[in-house]
This record gives C-alpha cells, structure tokens and sequence, in this order.
C-alpha cells in the first residue's frame, strides 16, 4: 500500500509525488453503467458547459486515443478522468452515453467559486476551461486550468495566483470555498535548475523519497508567444532527451503542470464555464449524479467455506514469514532457498522473479494452473502471477482476488542513510501473499459459479506505482476480456489499540457497493462480533481505494473492494507506526487478527464468484 502527500500548496494540481503521488484521477462511471443513446460525443452546440474541441485542440494532440492501454503511473502522467463510457465499457463494445455523468457536489464547488475566479482574474465577465479530478484526499474536485476575457488570450490560473490572492482576502485556507480547495497548475521555469530538475530528474537523482519527474504532467508554453508547445508528453518517449535541451533553453518556455482533461466516450472533454457580470447559470447537458450510499443494503448469504485447516492461522504466519523475507522458502524436496530480502521492482537484482518462481512451484503443489506475465521496467524483468480456481461455467467473467508482493523502501532507513532499501514488507503486503496461498489451500475444488482468479502483482509501491495492475489491466483490455468484481487485500495485519476493526472500502464503480455489502455480512458470519469491518463509502476520506492497486481497477470501470485495517491517510497519526518502516516485520503483527481477515476475504472472494 503506498500512500499520497501532498507535498506542497493546497491548491496544487500536482506537487510533490507518490507518498506522493497526487490527485490520480478516477475512472467515474456510478450508480448504473448502462447506455443510453448511440452517440459518441458531445457536439458543441449541446450546451455552453462544453467548449468547442478547436479551443483546446493544443492541451489533447500529444495525449493517446487509448489511454486505457500500456498506462504510464499517475506519478508520471495522471489517467484521465472517464466522465461517459468507462474504458471498460468501451473495450467490451458497450453503446455511448449522450451526456456526460458527474457527482452533484461539483455543481455547487463551482458556483461557490465563481467570486474567486473573478477576483484572480480582475473581470466580471470571461470564461474557464477545467475539467474534474480528485484532490489529494481522492474526493471529487475541479481543476481550473485557463481562463481568458475581453481579450481572447488565453491565460493560466496558477497555484501562485491563488495563494497570493488568499493571503490577501481569506485569511485562512480554503475560506472562500465550499468542501476544499480548487486545483490549479504549478507553475514551473524549466531554464531554472531546480525547476529542470523537477521536471526531468528521475527519482533516483531526487533528494525526496517519494520525488517523480513532472515531464509527463506538464503543459509546456512558449513565453513569448503564449502558444502550447508540447502537452502532457509520453513520459516515456525517446525524443525526451532532445525536447529537455529545447525546453530548458533560457527564459524560453514556462512548465503548467496540471493533470489532463476528462474523457467522454470517444474523446478528450474540455468543460467551459461562462461567467457573464459575475453570474453563471448551468447547461442541463449535464447527469448529475447523487452521492454513494452512506450504508450498504443489507445482504444475508449462507457461509459457503464450511471447515477451515486445522493449520490455517500457523500456516499463515509461516507463509508471512517467508514472503517478507525472515524465513528460508523451501522447494517441495526439502532445499532451502535464499529468502526474499530485495523486494522493490526498481532493484537492480531484485528478488521479485524468484519469489514467483517460488509461488509457481506453491501452486503446481496444489495442481492448480498459473499463468505468468512477463515483462519489462527500467531495463528490468518483472512478473504478475495468475492462479485459476476453476469455475462451473469458465466463459463467464473471474472474480480477482489479489496481493501486491513487493514491498515499500523503508522510510526510517532512507531517512537516516539516504539509502533505497526495501522494508520487509510482513503487513504491506506479506499478509495478502499468504492469504492468496492459503485461499488456494481452501478453494480448490470447490468450483464456483464462476472462477476466481489469484492475482500476485508485482510493483504496487512506489517508484512502480501500480506497475503489475497497470500491466495486468491492458492485457485483459487488449483480449477484451471482462472482471466480473476484485478484491485487493492490502494491509490487514494490525489495527487501532482500542478497536478490532478493519475497513471495507467500495470503488465508485456500480456493483461495488453490493459487494461491500457480502463482505460486511461475511465478517458478522466469520467473526461473531470479535472482529467489526467498518464500511467506508468511496467519498469519505477514510475510504483507502485511491492508495492502492485497485484504483487502477476504478480508473476502468470495474467493481471491487478493499480490505485494509482501520487507518484515516488525511490523519498520519492515525497510521501504523511500522507502515514503510523497516520495522514491518511478523512481530509486529496481530496475527490471529489477521488471520480472521484473511478468512472473511475468501469467504467473500467465494460469495462474490457465486453471485447471481
């Protein structure tokens, strides 16, 4: 599980990144994902909400037409906001919306911020190109990028302008708005070093732990001329070396780094908010949305894993142990292997490939069939590992229920060495490997309606990022193959001092709210009340989804939960003491606690793959 800092001004649409990285951008497709209408695209006379393609054509020409596909990490360049079809939807051949869809509360965020606009641009009367995104706490909130007057140039709002306009007349953060903050660009010199730094350093050159170069973040803008020179640029692109000489040529060009425009049906989406003597009034070209549900509808399901292994919670501690590295794993004759003590996807010699030639061997032990994804990062050989509890019925869509095994650097360590080492990782995330072994132990040869896939992904932490979901998801994208729902387990192996709870956390995808409601009515069947799982609706702050490798799941459209134990990232004292700290080990686990958790996840991974 990796975590999201700001980093730097609250109004920033991007700062420092991943402890940092933030304001990722979520797939939007709530409450009922179904169509409408055979119509791709919003036409420019459907409303004044939406601004004709010809104003922004500069801001979209660099950025992909499938942005779904072969995803750089949102530390890198931030997924777009799906504000139509989800990219699932439009893989899986799904018919398009004819209006847009977004939560209700970013109504009012921009009418309550209309004042402020004016008074930062000095008019009463012009016009703002912006888009939605989240903030840093993952809640819904606009970004706004542009905005032009009487004159017709178009100008930037910029994180500067905001603070230097609240220090003169809010007198506190966030005063003149509803909710939070707006999101503006940060503004960046590339010919000043410490900018061209920020901008093209790779993390390794970095002094910040959690530091990620801002180049594919960015709008780059001639100064003299005001025109757009390059936006939002592959992070990964072989002309980045020459476009660094050009862009840091002296007093040249000024960086806007901003996350891109949303994205509806087919194309990238502009909004335009028309702003005539101070007042704005609302196209009707807009669905809006109402707010997730507070609490889930009830649903009650017999248990279906009748007996558990005598051996389950011993079982689990061992396998704990072998994947943070304190014990040797052994092969089925009896020879010890080295432990798994380089676990970040970024090592030179990382123990990564070998801890799934290990599970590989796990699971032939079991009969149970895998397949390996391999591929390629920073020069380096990565693997995701799938394993099939093969369902009744295999043409329909699996359940995943995955882990992430690497492991964070350990923060404590850096902070006193500056160097890169890995934590142990036993809570973030051994206990999610063992649980996928143990589940194998579990559900072979039960067959479910349909089947359940365990899922080891590789690279959720940082600098990764998500690295194995990201990869996984454009391969099931590119065969246009469907989930019907996920589980990420991430992070359940300890808990608040005063309080045996865990946390459910729905995406904001329709389905996920009934899946959440499974696990909650497994939890009351497994634990007898010993153990509470708190459900945590997608828009409360609480809600963890945006930490970890099912937000990638969410920026496409599929259902899912997370378990995780009960933490508030907006509140750091609320975190584990041992989170990304070389003290992650199995001593510091609850682990009868844990292994609980771990049991109420089958029993809803099972529950879900018999879902009518």
């Amino acid at each position: 599980m990796f975590a999201h800092d700001h980093g730097g001004s609250t109004t920033s649409a991007c700062s420092s990144l991943r402890h940092s990285f933030v304001l990722s951008i979520v797939v939007f497709c709530l409450f009922g994902c179904r169509a409408t209408a055979n119509q791709s695209a919003v036409s420019a006379s459907s409303g004044y909400l939406f601004a004709d393609a010809a104003e922004y054509s500069d801001l979209i020409r660099e950025l992909p037409s499938q942005p779904w596909l072969n995803t750089p990490n949102s530390s890198e360049r931030y997924f777009p906001l799906f504000v139509g079809l989800s990219s699932r939807e439009i893989v899986l051949g799904t018919s398009a919306r004819p209006i847009p869809r977004l939560p209700a509360d970013l109504k009012a965020k921009v009418e309550s911020r209309i004042s402020l606009l004016a008074k930062m641009t000095g008019e009463a009367s012009f016009e703002v190109q912006a888009w939605p995104s989240l903030d840093e706490n993952g809640q819904f909130e606009w970004v706004f990028a542009r905005w032009r007057g009487k004159d017709a140039e178009w100008r930037w709002f910029t994180t500067a302008d905001a603070r230097r306009y609240r220090s003169k007349h809010d007198h506190g953060r966030g005063a003149a708005v509803v909710g939070g903050d707006p999101l503006f660009a940060y503004l960046l010199h590339p010919s000043h070093v410490d900018d061209e730094i920020e901008i093209f350093a790779d993390f390794s050159e970095r002094p910040g732990l959690y530091d990620q170069p801002l180049y594919g973040n960015c709008v780059f803008v001639d100064r003299k001329t005001q025109k757009v020179v390059k936006a939002w640029p592959d992070p990964y692109s072989v002309d980045r070396a020459k476009w660094r000489s050009e862009l840091t040529k002296r007093g040249a060009y000024d960086a806007y780094c901003v996350n891109p425009p949303s994205f509806f049906n087919d194309r990238y989406l502009v909004f335009s908010f028309k702003v005539n003597q101070g007042r704005l009034q609302w196209s009707e070209s807009v669905n809006w949305l109402k707010a997730p549900n507070e609490v889930t509808d009830p649903i009650q399901s017999p248990v279906l894993v009748r007996s558990w292994p005598a051996s389950f919670t011993k079982d689990y501690e061992r396998d704990i142990k072998i994947a943070d590295g304190e014990l040797e794993p052994r092969l089925p004759n009896g020879s010890a292997l080295k432990p798994f003590k380089k676990k970040g996807s970024h090592q030179v010699g990382h123990d990564l490939e070998r801890m799934v030639d290990y599970l590989e061997l796990r699971y032939k032990e079991l009969s149970i069939p895998t397949t390996r994804q391999r591929f390629q990062w920073r020069g380096l050989p990565q693997s995701n590992l799938i394993a099939v509890i093969e369902g009744q019925d295999p043409t329909l869509p699996p359940i995943v229920l995955a882990d992430h095994i690497d492991s964070a650097i350990a923060e404590d360590v850096f902070e006193s060495t500056g160097q890169r080492v890995t934590a142990p990782g036993a809570n973030d995330n051994s206990t999610a490997t063992s649980l996928l072994l143990q589940s194998a132990k579990v559900l072979r040869g039960v067959k479910p309606k349909r089947p359940i896939w365990l899922v080891h992904l590789t690279g959720e932490e940082f600098p990764a990022v998500d690295l194995g979901a990201r990869h996984f998801l454009s391969e099931m994208m590119r065969d246009k193959k469907d989930i019907y729902g996920v589980i990420i387990t991430d992070f359940i192996g300890s808990h608040q001092p005063d309080s045996l709870r865990f946390q459910i956390s729905p995406t904001a995808v329709p389905g996920s709210e009934r899946f959440a409601a499974m696990a909650l009515d497994a939890a009351k069947d497994l634990a007898g009340g010993l153990i509470e799982a708190v459900y945590q609706p997608r828009n409360r702050l609480r809600n963890s989804v945006f930490q970890t490798d099912l937000l990638e799941f969410e920026f496409r459209g599929y259902p899912g939960i997370l378990f995780n134990e009960d933490m508030d990232y907006s509140q750091p004292e609320s975190n584990n003491p041992n989170y990304h700290q070389s003290t992650d080990i199995a001593a510091n686990i609850d682990l009868e606690f844990s292994a609980q958790v771990a049991k109420i996840a089958i029993e809803t991974a099972l529950r879900m793959a018999n879902d009518q």
